[in-house]
């Protein structure tokens, strides 16, 4: 988002996870086991960080067919709004299948 100056995101393949007991979003890095912020631009320092995962309940079901977003379950959406805060730009489009329209379209 920084580096790409993006103001919306299209979140592709979320239906890939419909099976997942859990999913995880990596929220931030460690470095040498303390809060390391932005992302190593060296490959040194890169080799000795460690990514801050958040676990959050996965949805165990299809997605498949959805077209609205309050038609995705309640754990898809919270994973989905999750995602958008940490990224700060709205998700604009949410893939539900391997479709070319299997999408969720958000609205602005």
């Amino acid at each position: 988002v920084r580096i790409n100056s993006l103001t919306e995101i299209a979140l592709t393949k979320l239906d890939v996870r419909d099976t997942f007991d859990e999913v995880q979003m990596c929220v931030g890095y460690e470095l040498d086991g303390r809060p390391f912020h932005g992302y190593p631009d060296r490959a040194e320092v890169l080799e000795r960080i460690s990514p801050v995962m958040v676990s959050f309940p996965g949805w165990r079901t299809s997605l498949a067919g959805a077209r609205r977003f309050d038609e995705l379950p309640a754990a898809a959406q919270d994973f989905v709004t999750a995602l958008e805060r940490a990224v700060g730009v709205p998700i604009r489009f949410v893939g539900t299948g391997p479709a070319r329209d299997a999408m969720v379209v958000r609205a602005s």
